[in-house]
């Protein structure tokens, strides 16, 4: 991609993005009494809806107002009143996702997609916001916003997905040994996180080895980008060209190598170092014989089997 189309690429995103919070901008602040107003009118939506969903969808507005107590007229209002103050929360509280979600904006997630996140935690806030309680609707909401877009971070940064609670669940464990870190001066002990969390030594351990990050056998290993995690792992086919070489020594490997093919004997003897002593990566192959390292594997994996073929 050139780089002017980056640029443009760049931009419209930008655009994008300004123009969201121009549309947003515009709905004022709720006071705190109207946040409890409008709390209590989703809540009494909600639970209206309760009705209707434990008998089902062919469940006929009738009926529906006679099991809620209400004349047909109410509950039309119930629900006109509550689907407007769910409206209207969650409109005049799209800033704060914005402002949540920027601080989150250093992850290897784009902004939109973090606001999109928090978007579907300020829902959740709206469903689960209690008036009754007597805290501003910000209060809670900043928890579920926040929740939700920690929640993608975590999900997206791995390549095995977990479940929220098993999410929750590792964070409270790394939180409790920065804390007990910071007052011992030193690693809590597993028998200390167990007593602090109350959660049993064995599952601790479990939580926390599923909370490893999970690294590629591709990444790279050194500076000049020639060797990967791969080739420092150990593998059935090493260990077999090591024992061929420590039986055979010298005449009878050189004799296995001759029913290769050119391309497969090069690889095998550039691979484990048979011409100057010095084993390559796939990659450095690779780049010596204008191949690609999938086809070098596929090479290399061939003329393994052939040895062992003839070997065994």
């Amino acid at each position: 991609m050139k780089i002017s189309s980056l640029s443009s690429s760049h931009k419209n995103h930008d655009c994008v993005i300004e123009k969201y919070l121009r549309q947003i901008s515009n709905a004022s602040f709720l006071t705190p009494e109207q946040e409890f107003y409008y709390g209590r009118q989703v809540q009494k939506y909600l639970n209206c809806l309760k009705f209707r969903e434990n008998y089902g969808a062919y469940f006929s507005q009738e009926d529906w107002a006679m099991v809620a107590g209400l004349e047909v007229g109410e509950l039309e209002i119930v629900i006109s009143e509550g689907l407007q103050a769910q409206k209207i929360l969650i409109n005049t509280n799209l800033r704060l996702v914005v402002s949540i979600a920027k601080k989150y904006h250093s992850s290897h997630l784009d902004l939109l997609d973090l606001i999109q996140e928090g978007n579907i935690g300020l829902i959740r806030a709206v469903r689960k916001y209690s008036p009754d309680r007597g805290f501003r609707f910000s209060s809670c909401a900043y928890w579920w916003i926040r929740q939700a877009i920690m929640h993608s971070i975590y999900s997206h940064s791995r390549s095995i997905r977990i479940p929220p609670r098993v999410i929750d669940t590792i964070n409270r464990i790394n939180n409790a040994k920065q804390l007990l870190g910071k007052n011992l001066n030193r690693s809590p002990a597993l028998q200390e996180l167990s007593d602090f969390l109350t959660i049993d030594p064995q599952k601790i351990q479990d939580y926390m080895e599923v909370g490893r990050n999970v690294i590629s056998l591709n990444s790279q290993t050194s500076i000049d980008g020639n060797m990967e995690l791969i080739d420092t792992v150990a593998s059935n086919e090493d260990c077999f060209i090591h024992e061929l070489g420590n039986q055979y020594l010298g005449e009878d490997v050189q004799l296995l190598l001759t029913n290769l093919s050119d391309r497969e004997e090069r690889i095998i003897r550039l691979r484990y170092g048979i011409e100057d002593g010095i084993p390559h990566s796939l990659r450095k192959i690779g780049v010596l014989m204008d191949l690609s390292r999938e086809r070098v594997r596929q090479l290399h994996n061939d003329a393994i089997r052939k040895m062992k073929e003839l070997y065994l």
